[in-house]
């Protein structure tokens, strides 16, 4: 099996109304129409919090995934999936991430579009893409959102204890495995926390284990388990170590390229009578 962790190029606010399920990635902000498949989707895109690390040298694709688990108090287990998301990097360290925005199932029932995040360093652009209006959306990537980063390393991951007023944390080597043909290493942190560190009255264990490929630079496989919020996996699975399609890091000669002059910027994609 495999599973990532991946850092977007920009941060896409998603804001869902309550009934619309939780986001996983690219966040936006989803309504349906009165009509059976009609769909409103706002994406808002805003700089980068953090540096993001690029990877020239290692091309991959694969598909992310998100599980979250959790068992109520009379046993009943609700596993509620995320939205996939498909990512590629080229040699280049170029990135391309598709993702669908996520909606409940008990909304009305619509095929809401996907869209496509490109990162391109080299140019120093980002492009997000409207598949429905065939628009590329390009905003400058600032200098020092980007870092080289240098050829990955295999970690070493001692033992240690951290013990404080109110809570143990412990972390543990795992050694390696293969996901899917590819090394991982391992590591779980648990954390202990005594009665009454956050009003229990009994002690709180919860476990963190995150399996990473040194070869991709890439965290693999996540795994939570936390009795407070239940279990989550984040995966990247169907993993690829071949070039992507370089097609996959341009903007298609049919998409109008507009140029976002100021950040924060919010596009909208909307399949309704009215929107057109």
């Amino acid at each position: 099996m495999k599973f990532p962790i991946s850092i977007a190029c920009a941060y896409v606010a998603l804001v869902v109304p309550s009934g619309f399920g939780q986001s996983l990635g690219l966040p936006s902000f989803v309504k349906t129409g009165p009509m059976p498949g009609q769909y409103l989707v706002s994406y808002t895109v805003a700089l980068p919090t953090i540096t993001r690390m690029i990877l020239p040298g290692h091309p991959y694709s694969g598909e992310e995934i998100h599980q979250q688990m959790q068992t109520l108090p009379d046993g009943t287990r609700v596993e509620q999936p995320g939205p996939s998301a498909w990512t590629y990097r080229d040699s280049a360290g170029r990135t391309r991430t598709e993702r669908r925005a996520p909606r409940s199932a008990a909304a009305n029932p619509v095929d809401l579009p996907v869209v496509a995040e490109i990162c391109d360093h080299v140019a120093g652009y980002a492009y997000y893409l409207d598949p429905v209006n065939r628009i590329a959306h390009r905003m400058v990537l600032p200098r020092e959102s980007t870092r080289i980063q240098s050829p990955p390393q295999r970690m070493t991951y001692p033992a240690s204890t951290t013990t404080g007023t109110d809570r143990t944390t412990t972390s543990e080597p795992l050694g390696t495995m293969m996901l899917e043909g590819i090394e991982v290493q391992g590591r779980r942190v648990t954390t202990a926390y005594a009665v009454g560190a956050i009003g229990n009255d009994r002690p709180i264990v919860a476990t963190t284990e995150i399996w990473t490929s040194p070869d991709l630079g890439l965290a693999v496989l996540s795994k939570t388990s936390d009795p407070r919020i239940g279990d989550s996996i984040n995966a990247v699975i169907n993993i690829s170590l071949g070039e992507p399609d370089a097609a996959l890091f341009q903007v298609p000669p049919t998409y109008k390229v507009v140029d976002e002059q100021t950040v924060p910027f919010t596009f909208t994609i909307s399949n309704a009578p009215a929107a057109k």
